[in-house]
């Protein structure tokens, strides 16, 4: 194809002779061009008779085109000239419209050019972050809520807890409302039935001298009780032959029971536990097979009118609890705090060789070597990497971010960069620190203390390569705390604390590293509330059933004509 012919300014197609033609373009100037007809004009599928004259002759193709062909003397032929159905000869292409066609196509070419290298630097700039791979997060096992076995909540039992749906949350915070019913037995003669909301930290320790009893500590943060009254009319929830008792506690802000004497001796002051009443209340916690322990339960039981000799029937329900605070009261986050910084050598080479010069750098290496010459070592650089990660966390919070880059890069001496690095992994494991105490009159100090640590994952986060590269200033964010770990808290017997450690897996000119750097003392603050609770919002009490607002006004009628307050109608049903 020739440049007039990709600007659509002539049309090439092939003859009935099997040789090709040109056509003028409607848009261009008709002209003359020269095409060479086969050697033998008649041998093709085209069977019309040709004329030849003495020094020409003509051969009609088609609806009126001719091959006109001049011989000279000596026999050769000349050009041949499409002419159309008019059978007139058309005028050559001059040298100016070739060269305004040749330049037009140039000014094409530099255009499309301009074009990719636009497209190319838009992509580039638009480069989406690495891929997040799925890594394990070793959570901790700090919980249990199957620790009274022979009191369990089952609803076959002589008697059960039922909660409302507002109060069924996984995990409950500060001023968390918990509501239900108490179900009891019809058949059953029943005096009362009380209910105990309770909040209690156990500490057990190992006794040297007397191994089978070991030293106790037992203190309550808190204990509300309460005698509950029977719901004359069930509720549709309510199971068969039961009958139902409701009750409505919240979790309290802070600790408020006193401590009491423990082994005939107090909790003494220090700056590693609490002495006093007023604190936060610390999560729940399962630590040494039960051994050390924050717990908060709901324990209900009923008095039959007859008295027998077998103990009352209790049941107890486990609530797990983690401290909160308003979003209000959140201080502004603190200022990124750096880890000693890691030191490393980088090559010259990049991460992602072409695959051709890696072959000739191969066999280069290989001939060099059999001569006896010297290798050509890569240039190195040693660097110096530093993260800043925060001086505190804080539970559930949906971003926390931190930096990393690269500092003090010293070369030895070849002018080759560096190859770049990438972070294809971060890890942040903690060390959780858990100080218990036993307060004990015989013992010298006045209390028996022990500590024991447990590791688990704050995140574990892997990338897909190539990884993010590492720049003087490359933040790291999309990191989440489970709200299942416990913050840092201190209680009358029990505290926690924690170091953090980092483990960050680089890669450079295609060789991977690991590198470990460690914080001490890193706060992990509780989550956050909006509004007071962490769960969902309390729904609106159900409407009345059909019978029961006619009862109530019928009720409200008969204390107005008798002068005397109207009885109260049982509180409505509870959705369980």
């Amino acid at each position: 194809m020739t440049l007039l012919e990709s600007f659509g300014l002539i049309n090439t197609t092939e003859d009935c002779l099997g040789g090709p033609y040109t056509q003028p373009s409607s848009s261009f100037t008709s002209f003359q061009h020269t095409v060479n007809p086969p050697s033998n004009p008649c041998l093709g599928e085209c069977s019309k008779p040709y004329d030849r004259q003495a020094s020409t002759y003509r051969h009609q193709i088609g609806s009126g085109g001719y091959f006109d062909e001049g011989h000279r003397s000596t026999g050769a032929r000349n050009d041949c000239y499409w002419s159309s159905s008019s059978a007139t000869a058309q005028p050559k292409p001059s040298p100016k419209t070739e060269f305004q066609a040749t330049v037009l196509w140039i000014n094409f070419a530099v255009m499309l050019v301009k074009l990719l290298n636009v497209m190319a630097t838009t992509l580039a700039s638009h480069t989406q972050r690495p891929r997040a791979l799925y890594s394990y997060v070793v959570q901790p096992q700090l919980y249990s809520d199957h620790h009274h076995p022979d009191r369990q909540n089952t609803p076959e039992g002589p008697i059960s807890i039922a909660f409302s749906r507002s109060s069924r949350r996984s995990i409950h915070t500060n001023n968390d409302l918990v509501k239900g019913v108490v179900h009891v037995k019809a058949r059953l003669q029943i005096k009362r039935v009380t209910i105990k909301f309770i909040g209690k930290t156990t500490c057990r320790l190992s006794n040297d001298r007397n191994p089978a009893n070991p030293h106790v500590a037992e203190v309550e943060l808190f204990c509300h009780e309460k005698t509950l009254s029977r719901i004359q009319m069930p509720t549709p929830t309510c199971p068969p032959s039961r009958v139902e008792y409701p009750f409505e506690f919240r979790f309290p802000e802070a600790v408020e029971a006193k401590p009491m004497l423990q082994n005939e001796a107090p909790f003494k002051p220090g700056g590693l536990f609490e002495h006093e009443s007023g604190h936060q209340l610390p999560p729940s916690l399962w630590l040494n097979e039960n051994d050390i322990c924050n717990e908060y339960f709901l324990r209900a039981e009923y008095v039959a009118e007859q008295t027998s000799f077998t103990l009352n029937p209790v049941v107890v329900h486990q609530l797990r609890f983690s401290p909160s605070v308003p979003e209000l009261d959140v201080p502004s986050p603190l200022p990124l705090l750096p880890a000693p910084p890691i030191r490393f050598e980088r090559k010259s080479r990049p991460s992602t060789p072409d695959p051709t010069k890696e072959r000739r750098t191969s066999l280069k290496r290989l001939t060099t070597g059999l001569r006896g010459v010297d290798k050509v070592e890569d240039s190195s650089a040693t660097s110096l990497l530093v993260l800043r990660a925060p001086a505190q966390y804080r539970v559930g919070a949906s971003t926390t971010a931190l930096k990393i880059s690269l500092q003090a890069t010293l070369t030895d001496g070849y002018e080759q960069p560096a190859a770049p690095v990438y972070l294809r992994g971060i890890r942040a494991q903690v060390s959780a620190h858990f100080h218990y105490r036993v307060p004990l009159a015989s013992a010298s100090a006045g209390e028996v203390c022990a500590e024991s640590i447990e590791k688990f994952d704050l995140f574990n986060q892997r990338y897909s390569k190539p990884g993010i590269q590492v720049t003087q200033d490359t933040v790291l964010d999309g990191f989440q705390i489970n709200k299942i770990v416990p913050p840092t808290f201190k209680t009358y017997a029990v505290a926690l604390n924690y170091d953090v450690k980092y483990n960050l897996l680089l890669e450079c000119a295609g060789k991977e590293s690991e590198h470990e750097v460690e914080m001490k003392d890193v706060l992990i603050e509780p989550m956050t509330r909006p509004g007071g609770q962490l769960g969902p919002p309390e729904e609106p009490p159900p409407p009345l059933r059909l019978g029961e607002l006619d009862v109530a006004q019928e009720l409200m009628r008969q204390g107005g004509a008798s002068g005397q307050v109207a009885v109260q109608l049982p509180p409505p049903p509870y959705h369980r």
